[in-house]
This record gives structure tokens, C-alpha cells and sequence, in this order.
């Protein structure tokens, strides 16, 4: 269990890193941030057990070139999620609050040409692409969203930024409001709160090796009851990302 005061420790670090990032804003330009979205639609590939390596994301997302060993479903997905990614920027910029339009557009960006039933829809049943979902009827699900919603809005801003991006992330999630695409929807959802609060875009890492601690991590805290494992994850998930943005950003001063 993570005590509070370990909490307060991680979050404390976290937040000097992104002081050390502010002193050098003018590195972090628009080149870098489509880089570091490209890096993140990569990585949710990889999480969703996907086969694109870094050099084919690149080459799909900026020329449109989808590789010819890849499914196309696959490819499809990358460039949702990287055009998804570009909304929540817009929506960050502009101070914009998690609503049920922003959810359900970004759900639609998602699943657009995939999921052509599903995008932008509520689930109109109880299967999802998830083994968790929640046993309730499809009817009470907009009504359950409206709440998490209006609880995350109502509570969110008295809480560290990250903490309410944490709980934004598994709430949703937990939720399973959408057919497919949960998981990525709900990572876009904690990212427009971190971006909205200043912080950087937060990549879950989708390696082989260190995929299965997202996994193992949001199953202990469905089933325990107790949040203390999912906020340590999500960040020391945040303090890796800085860290790395940091090395990068003194790497562009030095030339």
C-alpha cells in the first residue's frame, strides 16, 4: 500500500520536474510535441498487443503508408489515436472540462472506420472487448457516465492534477461506457486533464515486459478497493515521462 506520505513525496518530485520543464517551454515546440504524439500512438499500439514498430508509425501517420504486414484494422487504430490525441491538445489549449460531448467525440475519432456502429455511441449490450465489464443494464449507463462525470468535475479540481487524471482514467474505464475503445478513450481523458493542467502528455509504455503491470495494476485496485496501487503507477508512469522530456530538452540546448 502506498501511504500518504509516500504520495505526497512522488507527487512533490513530480511536480519540480515540470517546474524544470517550464524553464525550458521554448524548446518544447510543436516538431517535438508531434514527435512525442507519434511515441504515444506507438506505444498504444503496442499495449493493445499490436505489431507496428516505431519507424512504421512514423511513416503512416505523416505520409499515410500503411505497412503491408500489418493488419489494417491495426493501422487504422494508430491513426485514430494520434488524430484523438491532436483533439485533446486542442481541447486542453482551450481549458476545456471533461463533458460527455468531449468523451463521445473523442470515442468517435477512436473507433471511426473500425467500430462504424459503435463511434461516438453508448454499448448497446453487455459484451465490450474487456473481460471486466461492468454487470448493469445498457440503460443505466448514460446515467452512471452523467455522475462520474459531474463527481470527477465537482471533486477534480481540489486534488493534485495527477490524482484527478488517475481517477479520471479508471473510472472510465471501469465504467466501460463504449463497445471498444475503452481503454484508449479513458487514456485520452487523462491526458486532456494533465495537458489542461500544464503537464505533459503521458504515454503508458506498451512493451511486452512492462505491459502486463498496467494490466495487473488496474485489476488490483477494481477488486481491492483501494486506489494507493493504481496512483503510484500512474506516477512513476508521470516522473519516467518527465525525466524523459527533461533528457530531450537538454539534449536540444546543447545544439
Amino acid at each position: 500500500m502506498l501511504m500518504n506520505n509516500d504520495l505526497d513525496l512522488l507527487l512533490a518530485e513530480i511536480d519540480l520536474l515540470k517546474s524544470q520543464i517550464e524553464l525550458q517551454q521554448h524548446h518544447l515546440d510543436g516538431a517535438l510535441n508531434r514527435m512525442l504524439d507519434i511515441e504515444s500512438s506507438w506505444q498504444n499500439n503496442k499495449l493493445e498487443g499490436g505489431n507496428l514498430t516505431l519507424g512504421q508509425t512514423e511513416i503512416l501517420i505523416l505520409n499515410g503508408l500503411m505497412p503491408p504486414d500489418i493488419p489494417m484494422v491495426e493501422s487504422l487504430a494508430t491513426l485514430n489515436f494520434f488524430e484523438a490525441l491532436q483533439f485533446i491538445r486542442e481541447q486542453a489549449s482551450d481549458q476545456a472540462l471533461l463533458s460527455m460531448g468531449l468523451l463521445m467525440e473523442t470515442h468517435a475519432i477512436l473507433a471511426r472506420g473500425i467500430d462504424r456502429q459503435g463511434a461516438g455511441r453508448f454499448r448497446n449490450s453487455t459484451h465490450t472487448n474487456s473481460a471486466d465489464t461492468p454487470d448493469l443494464s445498457t440503460n443505466e449507463l448514460p446515467a452512471l457516465l452523467v455522475d462520474t462525470l459531474h463527481d470527477l468535475r465537482l471533486n477534480g479540481p481540489f486534488k493534485h492534477p495527477l490524482v484527478f487524471a488517475a481517477e479520471t482514467h479508471f473510472r472510465l474505464l471501469t465504467l466501460q461506457p463504449f463497445g471498444s475503445f475503452n481503454g484508449a478513450c479513458a487514456r485520452q481523458a487523462m491526458n486532456l486533464v494533465l495537458l489542461t493542467e500544464g503537464y505533459p502528455l503521458l504515454t503508458i509504455p506498451g512493451a511486452l515486459q512492462s505491459r502486463p503491470h498496467y494490466f495487473e495494476t488496474l485489476e488490483i485496485t477494481r477488486h481491492g478497493g483501494d486506489k494507493s496501487a493504481w496512483l503510484q503507477y500512474i506516477g512513476e508512469q508521470v516522473r519516467s515521462g518527465l525525466q524523459s522530456l527533461i533528457a530531450r530538452l537538454d539534449a536540444l540546448s546543447e545544439h
